[in-house]
């Protein structure tokens, strides 16, 4: 990424920075041992998860020194030869030297000056000897429960391990509240104070809007870790309950405000790992509220394929039907229509069957209708299917494929029954209805 790149806030401070000049200039000095053939170090800043590529110094027999002036944003910053092999380090308007070493870029580097820096150092260490602890206990209760021990010594082990690691999470906790209270103005007192949320804490306070207005906050990856906390915490049934909590989590920011920003930036890489599908959804819904963002574009352009999701244009379909002749879905243009995967071995997609019935008897005079995409191999079983689940809409189409089918693959259907409402222009309006869903959703689109 390039200076360009920059949020609006963040890229004011830079300037500044540049533009600056009766200020004394403060140093960043590194001794990096192990770093191969890169002929320069960067310094990266953070905007919410993004990094940034801000500065560069050469690096000479191991060695470099950047300047910068006092007047740069203070917060948590990366500095390497690559985003990959980098290192955190704070910067809060003082001197920084330090050694490091590429070959364990997990390892924090030693800071021979920079009080914060050394802070945010052992506190780096000593997150490690926590998650290293609670890795060992899980690891421990994993083969337990694969073990052939008697029930009773099983229990009487795991009732230990759950102590131990009850007893982990305290100690992490009292830690992370010492350091907020004992460095309430650090960033590490701020990082630490984003991990204490109390077992009957509202999500107000949970979530402040405070913290979604703190500048060092969001200049840094802490939102990130903040919702993730919180929706462990608060939707603990898994991603389908966390889509609950983001309107809430949305809300604490303005709209177009860099907090409001930071929380899409955040929110979205957790639902790209727990729920692709909606994840891409949230990408768009990004993009729409920040259309001039670069960060909003990259995103729209390395979003992975997957399933169309609210806001897309249904990808046309054109399949076999019944009697062969082929039957396209633009052809119902101008309808409210149900897009249906399913199959007739699929007792799940059978056991919704009714559902579609009586939604579609009950709304095919209002504009409703169904097209139903079979992923069958066997047509006698397909057609029996139709005729005794009485699927009465005529757009039944099948390339007798199973999970080959190219409409599946088109839709990135995985699993079964899957569906997609589109509205007579052909855009998704909603996805995966199920039982009374269908019919709810109908009820809204024709009273």
């Amino acid at each position: 990424m390039t200076l360009s790149r920059l949020g609006w806030g963040m890229m004011l401070g830079w300037l500044w920075s540049l533009t600056c000049a009766a200020t004394t200039p403060l140093t960043i000095d590194g001794t990096v041992r192990n770093t191969g053939n890169f002929p320069q170090v960067y310094l990266y800043a953070y905007f919410g998860p993004q990094l940034v590529r801000v500065d560069s110094a050469a690096l000479t027999k191991g060695k470099f020194q950047l300047t910068y002036e006092p007047s740069v944003p203070r917060g948590l910053y990366r500095i390497g030869v690559s985003e990959a092999r980098s290192f955190p380090l704070v910067l809060t308007g003082e001197n920084v030297t330090f050694e490091a070493d590429l070959v364990e870029p997990n390892q924090p580097p030693q800071f021979q000056q920079s009080p914060e820096n050394q802070l945010f150092a052992a506190y780096q260490k000593q997150l490690v000897k926590f998650r290293q602890a609670i890795r060992r206990v899980l690891l421990s209760t994993q083969q337990l429960s694969y073990s052939a021990a008697p029930a009773e010594e099983k229990n009487r082990q795991m009732k230990a391990y759950k102590a131990s690691y009850d007893s982990l999470t305290r100690v992490q906790s009292a830690y992370h509240r010492q350091l907020a209270e004992a460095h309430p103005r650090t960033f590490v007192g701020k990082m630490a104070a984003l991990y204490l949320i109390s077992p009957d804490a509202t999500r107000e306070e949970a979530v402040t809007q405070a913290q979604l207005q703190d500048q060092e906050i969001l200049r840094s990856d802490l939102l990130l870790n903040l919702f993730q906390i919180y929706l462990q915490h608060f939707a603990p049934e898994g991603p389908h309950r966390w889509r609950e909590e983001i309107p809430f989590l949305l809300s604490r920011s303005p709209a177009g405000s860099a907090g409001r920003e930071v929380t899409w930036l955040s929110l979205i890489p957790i639902f790209m790992n727990a729920d692709p599908d909606y994840g891409r959804q949230l990408v768009k819904q990004y993009a729409r509220e920040f259309p001039e963002s670069a960060y909003a574009q990259e995103k729209l352009r390395n979003l992975p394929p997957g399933s169309p999701v609210v806001g897309d244009r249904a990808p046309d379909l054109l399949m076999k039907g019944r009697d062969g002749n082929m039957i396209a879905l633009s052809s119902l243009r101008g309808k409210w229509v149900l897009i249906d995967f399913w199959a007739s071995w699929c007792s799940p997609c059978r056991h919704e069957n009714p559902a579609l019935v009586r939604a579609y008897r009950k709304f095919q005079n209002q504009g409703f209708t169904v097209y139903s995409i079979s992923l069958d191999k066997e047509r006698g079983r397909w057609l029996q299917a139709i005729e005794d689940d009485q699927l009465s809409w005529a757009s039944h189409v099948s390339d007798l494929q199973g999970w080959k089918s190219g409409g599946a693959a088109l839709y990135g259907i995985n699993a079964i029954p899957a569906n997609f409402l589109i509205d007579p222009e052909g855009e998704v309006v909603a996805v995966n209805l199920r039982g009374a869903e269908l019919d709810q959703k109908l009820e809204e689109i024709f009273k």
